[in-house]
């Protein structure tokens, strides 16, 4: 929920605003720049709407003063007064925007949700550059091959498939396509088909015109039109439904697509990267993937091999996400010690990269030397190795894992209450695979 803090002088403006902004955002209020101030600090908001002509002082050299617009803070401007001076001021100091009194609480929270709106689309294209510029760490021979692999493919403009166990890292490999692309300099989004349900999914990708549906009361563009000239990554698309797999279809096909409630074609320019956990081809002879559709999206493909079969690149991993703790936690544990890397090489990570990353989180949290030891990572008293045995006459290591995935769902169905929903959220997984 979107944090909004309101700086108005009128007491009764104040409370109308606050009654009706609050059904929808988490929201406080100032009535002037000190008391505004100390909110500021303790509330950490993410939009501010401010009144220009306070009682003590004016807004705009308050935000001067403050260097607001260096922050990452949206900032709405509100006045009763036609000073084009101030107006002039505040376009300088990249204002979102600007109402005019008198105004509605309604009028202001149409003009809260548009800003929100930009915010999150300027905040997706920052985080895909940053979480794009570090290259996939990796030390294994497997995974050179694959990253090599990967950018080559960034050269083209085909469609990509990326296909990999849960946790195996295909965002990451997504992003280094498109930031060793031609489009790196343009916005790239993604969408994971499992969590979203088929009729918002088909709005949230094509968009829609203001009437399309019962909620449409506004035009709305979709990820297609919005990452024009970029990139466009579908997690999960195994799980998209098959009447929204034929439109999907004919946008691979054309570079073209109708909004919803619409009747003419918008261009795009768009490069799509897909993945999936599944047997696309088993889903084909199924019924539930539509065969041309693969063979479309299947025209560059990259498989990501699961982390126990990169024993090499665990170590590499495990003191990388150990620096990203630190960082977080504001630890300085400086080492993993030898003893637990070699735990690490042992097990058989059934959530791979992204079990290793949250094994290292709660290790460097619990840890209080600058060493992550075998008892920074034991588990019920008994470290990684000591509940694992090999047999004489082997194992099978497909229903070893398979039974390691139950216990762990069985654990998250008990801590979530029993509400799939919230357990599938603390595996890192949809609610189907459950």
């Amino acid at each position: 929920m979107s944090r909004i803090l309101i700086l108005e002088d009128e007491e009764r403006v104040l409370f109308s605003l606050y009654k009706e902004l609050n059904k929808d955002f988490e929201v406080e209020t100032a009535s002037n720049i000190k008391e505004f101030d100390k909110l500021l600090r303790s509330f950490s908001p993410e939009i501010v709407v401010m009144d220009i002509r306070l009682p003590d002082g004016n807004s705009i050299d308050y935000i001067k003063e403050k260097k607001l617009s260096e922050k990452d803070l949206s900032i709405i401007l509100i006045s009763g007064y036609p000073e084009e001076e101030y107006l002039i001021e505040g376009l300088r100091m990249k204002v979102e925007d600007f109402i005019k009194k008198p105004f509605s609480p309604e009028e202001l929270k149409y003009v809260i949700k548009k800003v929100i709106k930009s915010r999150n689309i300027r905040g997706a294209s920052r985080i895909m550059r940053e979480s794009s510029q570090p290259s996939p760490i990796y030390r294994s021979s497997v995974m050179k091959e694959l990253i090599d692999q990967a950018r080559t493919y960034a050269k083209t403009n085909e469609p990509v498939l990326i296909i990999g166990e849960t946790g195996t890292g295909k965002q990451v490999l997504a992003n280094l396509i498109h930031s060793e692309s031609q489009r790196a300099s343009s916005i790239m989004l993604d969408v994971n088909c499992a969590t979203i349900s088929e009729t918002l999914l088909e709005s949230q990708l094509f968009g829609h015109k203001k009437g399309a549906f019962t909620d449409a009361k506004e035009d709305f563009k979709g990820f297609f039109e919005l990452t024009d000239g970029g990139s466009l990554f579908l997690d999960e698309i195994s799980e998209m439904k098959p009447e929204l797999q034929a439109k999907l279809l004919k946008v691979v096909e054309n570079q073209k697509f109708i909004p919803l409630g619409s009747n003419k074609p918008v261009s795009v320019d768009v490069r799509l990267i897909t993945a999936t956990n599944r047997d696309l081809e088993e889903y084909i002879k199924e019924g539930k993937f539509r065969e041309d559709l693969f063979y479309r999206l299947n025209v560059l493909c990259l498989k990501i091999p699961p982390l126990r079969a990169r024993k090499d690149d665990i170590a590499e991993l495990a003191n990388f996400f150990l620096i990203g703790a630190n960082r977080r936690l504001n630890k300085e544990v400086k080492e993993i010690s030898d003893k637990v890397l070699k735990e690490y090489r042992e097990y058989p990570w059934p959530g791979n990269v992204r079990e290793l990353k949250n094994v290292i989180n709660r290790a460097v949290l619990l840890c209080s030397s600058d060493i992550l030891t075998e008892s920074s990572l034991s588990s019920g008293g008994r470290s990684v190795s000591e509940e694992i045995e090999v047999p004489d006459d082997g194992i099978n290591l497909e229903e070893i894992v398979q039974e390691l995935e139950k216990k762990y769902i069985e654990k998250a169905l008990i801590k979530a209450g029993g509400s799939q929903s919230k357990a599938a959220k603390l595996l890192g997984i949809t609610r189907d695979m459950l």
